[in-house]
């Protein structure tokens, strides 16, 4: 009698879990349809996604980069360019110069910064084969590069 309830308890048990199972399988991986025929696939096909439409527009023509305006505390910022990065700076009153930011071209690292202000501020870019660095200076009330190391 122990061993017939436990054998109904089992069966009970493993329906439940396989119907458990079939109902959640059918939630989490869609519906049980077979595959498609080639009817349903040419269809599917044919009727573009929202997804699709979107990126099927040509791409947006890029805009030029406007020219910063100048700071409060400073001239209107410069990009300066080398091979071993770019920096952007500005000229502040008395001719000195500051470091807003700087990023290494691809392959070199920021070895050294200077931010400035200051009369001349150094940034030094490296790679395993160069070393680059940049000396700004405000001339004219423009930041350039004086080094001529590059």
């Amino acid at each position: 009698m122990v061993v017939a309830g436990w054998l109904a308890a089992a069966v009970l048990s493993t329906g439940v879990t396989l119907a458990a199972v079939s109902s959640i399988g059918t939630g989490i991986f869609g519906s049980s349809a077979g595959p498609l025929d080639r009817q349903e696939i040419n269809q599917a096909l044919a009727t573009p996604s929202p997804a699709v439409e979107a990126t099927a527009q040509p791409p947006a023509t890029p805009q030029p980069t406007a020219t910063p305006e100048p700071t409060e505390s400073g001239g209107r910022p410069s990009v300066i360019t080398s091979a071993g990065g770019t920096v952007v700076a500005r000229c502040a009153a008395d001719d000195l110069v500051e470091l807003l930011s700087w990023s290494p071209a691809q392959g070199f690292s920021v070895d050294n910064a200077e931010h400035g202000p200051a009369r001349e501020v150094e940034v030094e870019f490296e790679s395993e084969d160069d070393d680059v660095e940049m000396k700004i200076r405000c001339v004219d009330g423009i930041p350039v590069d004086v080094d001529d190391d590059d």
